[in-house]
């Protein structure tokens, strides 16, 4: 493909942030800094994981700290030259205390499935996963 995506979920305190990239014939270029949206909790850890679709129009981002490390996913996409929200987050329902989803992160090509990794969850921390 011609874009990239990359988790930074240290940036700003542990709020995290994803990069994504573009590619324009041989050379890359920062397409976009996307931070946290607003009202989001802090240090939500976003761009724990991330997955980016085939098209590059595309991201999901993992928040595995979010709400004190239950976690959470967001949805963006590329719309009129910028990387946007408009679903907001999602979380899945279940799991315990603090089962870190969004961990880990997957997607199909054209982005009809999405796979939410929580390696927390669970008693004596055995894991589990949700498919969107």
């Amino acid at each position: 493909g011609n874009a990239v995506a990359v988790g930074v979920p240290v940036y700003n305190s542990n709020n995290g942030a994803v990069v994504v990239f573009s590619r324009s014939g041989t050379t890359w270029a920062q397409q976009q800094f996307i931070t946290a949206p607003s009202g989001s909790v802090a240090g939500m850890k976003l761009g724990s994981s991330v997955a980016i679709a085939n098209d590059g129009t595309a991201v999901v981002a993992g928040a595995s700290g979010h709400s004190s490390n239950f976690g959470a996913f967001f949805y963006f996409n590329y719309s009129s030259g910028a990387w946007v929200t408009t679903n907001g987050q999602f979380t899945a329902s279940g799991g315990n205390a603090s089962p870190q989803q969004g961990a880990a992160i997957a997607a199909s090509a054209d982005f009809q499935t999405v796979a939410l990794g929580a390696p927390g969850d669970s008693t004596g921390s055995r894991g589990a996963a949700w498919a969107y």
